[in-house]
């Protein structure tokens, strides 16, 4: 019990300390202001982090339709149209899809927004903003919670 309250004891130092130590170590950068959450500053690029967003449901889309040509993914402006005017519901997906391919898919959102400059909270948008397209644009299935 006591060696645990010492590990706590030294996590806890630990994660008050660096915070500090990376601020003064990492100034700002020709003009880029260190907001702390990555060792490597880049420049903010928020046009090109929605571009790939975009890209990357546009590839996984096209995959689906064009390659597998699975059902859910022959979509028209009548299947987007009934995505946003029945709402949002409740699938029964496979296992493999809901635990595995949509939290990969939302990472590839998520660090798309990283790997162009955006801190760790601005890039959490992105990978909502990216299952939305996919949920109400790129399937003909109706949009569902808990694909988000």
């Amino acid at each position: 019990m006591i060696r645990m309250k010492r590990v706590t004891l030294l996590v806890l130092l630990f994660l008050l300390l660096v915070p500090k130590l990376s601020a003064q170590r990492f100034p700002a950068i020709q003009g880029i202001e260190f907001d702390g959450d990555s060792l490597t500053v880049l420049p903010r690029r928020p046009w090109r982090a929605i571009g790939k967003t975009v890209g990357i449901n546009m590839a996984v889309w096209g995959f689906n339709r064009y390659i597998v040509n699975e059902d859910f993914a022959h979509i028209n402006w009548h299947t987007i149209q009934n995505n946003f005017e029945n709402g949002f519901g409740w699938d029964n997906d496979q296992f493999i899809t809901n635990l595995f391919a949509h939290p990969y898919h939302g990472s590839l959102y998520f660090n798309a927004a990283r790997a162009n400059g955006m801190s760790f909270i601005s890039s959490i948008p992105f990978a909502l903003c990216g299952s939305l397209m996919w949920e109400l644009f790129m399937e003909n299935e109706p949009p569902s919670i808990n694909d988000l």
